[in-house]
């Protein structure tokens, strides 16, 4: 006799240009689930939206318990309030960023001309503010985490090693959980520049772990690129040239507060003109950086990097007391969701495994099977230092994540062979992007340099397109039999 323990779920949403990852965890017969979402934003307005509505009929939820924020860039966070309009987060965790880099990336939006979207109107108050502007989202003693680097850039341990002590997770009921190890510290409201107090704080070396009951049974591994000194001291200036030229806006020019930044960037700065010229004097005024002007657009260092990895030998530890621990079996089906017209998904099973663990071969196979994820988002890996300042952090996961993302679209200013030579061939790898503008034209991702590299790097075998008409869902389950 056999039962299924617990089923994962997680889907690459056909968002178009853009990002939308979705996942729950359930244990057998207990009602409910652990569910987490990675980013929400796109450019394709329909498609996003249509996945969002799709996702709120399946799930049948007024909760997440896990939100995670990549980076602010509006085609990653500009459909949030779509999507959590009725629904309540345990957990939001973001990337640090400094007030003066977030007046960058607004500007960067004004001179893209999304500013002028109503999709992103929003988004210029989750930038300038993020803590108070997601804040309404919160359930009830929930709280909003900011990742920043650790400038050791220590590796994770290897995995489990430093998980908390294991505990009997099963009983009548079962109560899920994310934290991290060693908890988090309150932000000062000064340090953020914001008007919240439900701000804290972590480094990116410290893991996260979602537990049932007391057993850990997930991990969650950030990493967030060191800001480096020649982008600080150019968005320094941005900010400082930005206050000289408003000064007269400001009751306290030198440091005003968040609600008079917002008002003087929505009431002065329509036009990308102005955004240019503080650009433009800002690369001239900063001595020795190596940022040239044609580079800005491409400029984000504040995404976040995650792992999130199973933690497959402490699943039987929430079993029922008649089942084996040592005769378990995983399976892994993988969906494609074909949309012609960006509407109207059907599923077509794409692949499906099947390993026994107690095989000679499990633990082998174990690794490249169990659907551990390394998602990039727009991370910047071109640079040899940045790659292997990347894969130093992961160093002991390197061969323990079967899915990756193509950082930043498929774009080539993100990502070369110096990265993909050092994949494991047998990963699956995916891109995200849009194909056709919801206003007419194509979209530039992704990269043929890229595509040509990952041929090169032999690992373009099993690449998944995600846009608009494209994605995937994949499904495990973790049955135990009865003694």
């Amino acid at each position: 006799m056999h039962d299924l323990l617990i089923t994962q779920n997680l889907c690459l949403h056909p968002a178009g240009q853009g990002f939308f990852y979705s996942g729950n965890m359930s244990l057998y017969h207990y009602p409910t689930e652990f569910r987490f979402v990675f980013d929400c934003g796109s450019l394709n307005r329909d498609n996003i939206r249509d996945e969002i509505d799709k996702y709120k009929r399946t799930q049948l939820t007024s909760q997440i318990d896990l939100l995670i924020i990549s980076h602010f860039d509006a085609d990653h966070v500009n459909h949030l309030d779509y999507l959590l309009k009725g629904i309540k987060v345990k957990k939001i965790v973001a990337p640090f960023v400094g007030i003066a880099e977030r007046l960058f990336l607004v500007f960067r939006l004004i001179e893209q001309g999304e500013l002028n979207n109503p999709d992103s109107s929003g988004t210029v108050d989750i930038i300038i503010d993020p803590a108070s502007a997601l804040a309404p989202y919160l359930d009830e003693g929930g709280d909003i985490t900011f990742v920043d680097s650790d400038p050791e850039n220590p590796p994770f341990p290897p995995p489990g090693d430093d998980a908390p002590p294991d505990e009997e997770g099963r009983g009548e009921n079962i109560e899920w959980s994310f934290a991290f190890e060693g908890g988090t510290m309150p932000m000062p409201p000064g340090e953020l520049n914001t008007k919240s107090t439900q701000a804290r704080k972590v480094k990116d070396s410290q893991k996260g772990f979602t537990r049932a009951n007391d057993t850990p049974l997930m991990e969650f591994l950030f990493y967030r690129k060191d800001i480096g000194s020649d982008n600080k001291a150019f968005f320094d200036k941005v900010y400082e040239l930005f206050l000289q030229r408003f000064s007269t806006e400001f009751k306290y020019p030198a440091n005003p507060g968040i609600d008079e930044l917002t008002n003087v960037i929505k009431n002065n700065l329509r036009s990308a003109t102005i955004v240019k010229e503080l650009f433009q004097e800002a690369l001239k005024t900063v001595n020795n950086i190596s940022i040239k002007e044609n580079e800005l657009m491409n400029m984000n260092t504040t995404a976040l990097s995650l792992l999130h990895y199973n933690l497959v030998k402490k699943f039987s530890k929430i079993a029922p007391w008649h089942y084996a621990k040592n005769s378990d079996r995983y399976t892994q089906q993988i969906y494609h969701i074909q949309k012609l017209d960006g509407t109207a998904g059907t599923e077509t099973r794409l692949r499906s495994n099947q390993v026994d663990f107690q095989y000679y071969y499990g633990y082998h196979y174990e690794r490249s099977l169990i659907a551990n994820t390394l998602l990039t988002s727009d991370s910047f890996l071109l640079a040899e230092e940045d790659t292997n300042a990347f894969m130093r952090r992961y160093k002991n996961y390197w061969h323990n994540f079967w899915l990756f993302q193509v950082p930043h679209h498929g774009s080539s200013h993100n990502s070369s062979l110096h990265l993909f030579t050092r994949l494991p061939v047998d990963r699956w790898l995916f891109i995200n992007y849009g194909v056709h503008k919801a206003w007419g034209g194509t979209w530039r991702h992704p990269s043929p340099k890229v595509i040509t590299d990952l041929v090169a790097a032999g690992i373009s075998t099993n690449l998944l397109a995600v846009n608009e008409n494209n994605g995937y869902h994949i499904r495990v389950e973790y049955t135990l039999y009865d003694r």
